[in-house]
């Protein structure tokens, strides 16, 4: 289901140099090509610590190397001042009792990664308590960040969204505050408070905070899963996030428990997105997963989940394709919400949105939004959207 191949040449030998495969050192390799696309896939990092020995650098020009260098030690710093920057937000946190489970890339940079730096990321993502946000944001305001949420109504956020995003105003760092986890699928993965109670102690010489935590192996393979399948499953550009699945399971696959992650997926219907991202990754890493995991999760190829994949992954994207998921995934209180919302944004809202929608020609800038819904909704329909629902 859904297994996909790697057609890009420079990505290929990228993976085969990933994987710790001998290379065919041809002088008709292409490394500028070679270089660009570890670049556009956030893997350059992670190619020069591989291509650092003898043997391999006198096969490579020395512009490509320099630049490839360059990536590597940019990618540190970052990761150096990242870190600097989310241990003093998590200090800030345990001062106010407050519990954090680390997301994706920040976890996963301290854990399965030999060096932080090899895992570019574009933001810090935080799993906190609901009743816990208020406070998370009123530390973050006095760290010095800004709330970069339009919300459609005061508080609409926290019963139609999962996060809220926070950007730093000198250092630009980024914030995402989750409290729910995949709002596109959140009625295909199990309530919050399972991931809460199967987490583990994240210790870490670099964060040296009390109560912070990481997803447990197996949480976090079905978390990894389904936010990859969320922004395209298996294309080029995410194949960085394949490779964490990889190393999670290369690091922690003696406690990856297969067939307790399948019990809890056929309980709640979810495990089409761990199918998906096991028959990629034995297809592009031939990451050792047991056969007795690929024959369970098999059974999720025919579920009403996968065929929802499966259109996701056929249909085009534009604008409307995010509402349209939501509604998909979401439950039907979450859905009425929405809609709601969607339609008849706050006052507030729709002057920060129109700037020029003031006074008088405010309802003509309502009138204006669901003529542009309208428009976006034919869209889906030529497309195809609901004829496949």
């Amino acid at each position: 289901m859904m297994k996909r191949t790697v057609e890009h040449p420079s990505l290929s030998l990228i993976l085969e140099i990933l994987n710790d495969r001998s290379v065919n050192h041809s002088p008709e390799l292409d490394w500028g090509s070679i270089t660009e696309a570890a670049k556009q896939t956030r893997l350059a990092p992670l190619l020069f610590s591989k291509i650092t020995s003898p043997a391999m650098v006198r096969h490579i020009p020395h512009d490509a190397l320099a630049e490839l260098k360059k990536e590597y030690f940019l990618a540190e710093a970052a990761a150096l001042i990242r870190i600097k920057e989310c241990r003093r937000i998590l200090e800030a946190l345990a001062n106010r009792q407050i519990h954090v489970i680390l997301l994706k890339g920040i976890d996963l940079s301290l854990t399965v990664y030999n060096s932080p730096g090899l895992r570019p990321m574009a933001d810090l993502d935080l799993l906190v308590r609901l009743q816990d946000v208020e406070g998370v944001k009123a530390e973050l305001l006095n760290l010095g960040y800004t709330n970069e949420e339009d919300e459609f109504w005061p508080g609409s956020n926290r019963l139609i969204d999962i996060e809220e995003n926070f950007v730093h105003q000198k250092n630009g760092l980024h914030v995402e505050v989750h409290w729910n986890l995949s709002g596109a699928y959140r009625r295909y993965l199990p309530p919050i408070d399972w991931f809460w109670k199967t987490r583990r102690t994240l210790n870490t010489a670099q964060l040296p905070v009390d109560q912070i935590y990481g997803l447990s192996p197996s949480a976090n393979f079905l978390y990894l899963s389904t936010h990859l399948l969320k922004h395209g499953g298996g294309r080029p550009e995410n194949i960085i996030w394949l490779y964490d699945l990889h190393l999670l399971v290369m690091k922690f696959g003696d406690e990856l428990d297969w067939q307790a992650l399948y019990q809890v997926c056929e309980k709640f219907k979810c495990g089409a997105p761990v199918l998906v991202s096991i028959n990629n990754l034995q297809n592009y890493f031939a990451t050792p997963i047991p056969a007795q995991a690929s024959t369970l999760f098999a059974k999720f190829s025919k579920t009403e989940y996968a065929r929802i994949i499966f259109l996701r992954s056929a249909l085009p994207h534009f604008n409307f394709s995010n509402a349209y998921w939501h509604f998909v995934g979401a439950g039907w209180i979450s859905r009425l919400l929405y809609f709601f919302a969607w339609l008849f944004p706050s006052v507030q809202y729709m002057t920060k949105k129109y700037p020029q929608s003031s006074g008088w020609l405010l309802p003509l800038a309502y009138i204006s939004r669901w003529f542009h819904l309208l428009g976006q909704l034919f869209k889906a329909l030529r497309a195809g959207y609901f004829r496949n629902s």
